[in-house]
């Protein structure tokens, strides 16, 4: 008798631990980092794109001399959100925090927005870096 009620026992308790692990799943989302364009397959397709022969990478503008493409307006600043998830982006684009420096090296101002649900350590951490690569960061 009492190793029967022993089975119910840890039969119940597999089974709410299962339940709770499915929900925690299901909640988390797909890929933990995955962004709303990743849901549809059409996530970072960008990383994923190798360059030709000449350097040109297919289905992005070609690149002049100066490396921008023929007929784009040179940025003055990057915008930054810097989002719950330790995720950010760069002008609309998810991205890392070495592209992220890299692109705000080369116009040298950040225009820096803090979401609601950021982490203080990863915010903390995003302006550190991009004023460790020499960049002017301002908020707004």
């Amino acid at each position: 008798m009492a190793k029967q009620k022993r089975n119910q026992l840890g039969r119940a308790i597999a089974i709410t631990g299962g339940g709770v692990l499915v929900v925690w799943l299901l909640c988390r989302g797909r890929g933990g980092r995955a962004s709303d364009g990743d849901a549809a397959g059409e996530g970072h397709a960008a990383e994923s794109l190798a360059p030709t022969s000449g350097g040109h990478v297919a289905g992005l503008p070609a690149p002049t001399s100066g490396g921008r493409a023929a007929g784009s307006p040179v940025p003055t600043s990057v915008r930054v959100a810097v989002l719950p998830g330790d995720r950010v982006q760069v002008d609309g684009v998810d991205t890392d925090l070495h592209t992220l420096s890299e692109r705000a090296r080369a116009v040298r101002r950040a225009l820096v927005d803090m979401r609601p649900g950021v982490r203080e350590a990863w915010a903390i951490r995003v302006v550190e870096q991009l004023r460790a690569t020499g960049v002017d960061v301002q908020f707004g």
